[in-house]
């Protein structure tokens, strides 16, 4: 959502596309088995192949925060203005509705509640993008 506004048909300035706001032109191989540039804008494949590039710099640079500051295109600089912490708070926001939703339906279908489901972690070493 902080890259698209969940607009599966977004278009930047700069050429990256669809949720995920991949660059075809970047990433022109990991298009290929999906059928090329135009794929970017599939919704599935655009974030199958945006995960792919976001876990690929998380475990290139180390960490979440530095990947994402990867992905954004601020690997190079002091900050990325922001763009992790509004990733990461979106994240803990969609978190929270999931835990809200799973213990409400558990209400509803009569079940003592119990833990909420885990949402996985998106870790340094094994995320869960």
């Amino acid at each position: 959502s902080i890259e698209s506004a969940m607009n599966p048909f977004a278009q930047s300035p700069v050429g990256a596309q669809g949720l995920m706001q991949i660059m075809p032109t970047v990433h022109a191989e990991k298009l290929v088995a999906f059928g090329g540039p135009s794929a970017a804008l599939h919704p599935i494949t655009n974030i199958r192949v945006g995960a792919g590039i976001l876990k690929e710099y998380i475990q290139r640079f180390g960490s979440t925060e530095d990947g994402l500051k990867a992905y954004v295109g601020s690997a190079l600089q002091e900050h990325d203005n922001g763009y992790g912490a509004r990733v990461m708070g979106e994240r803990a926001r969609i978190e929270a509705a999931v835990r809200k939703f799973a213990a409400a339906s558990s209400q509803r279908a009569g079940m003592r509640p119990t833990s909420a489901p885990t949402v996985m972690r998106m870790e340094s070493k094994s995320p869960a993008i």
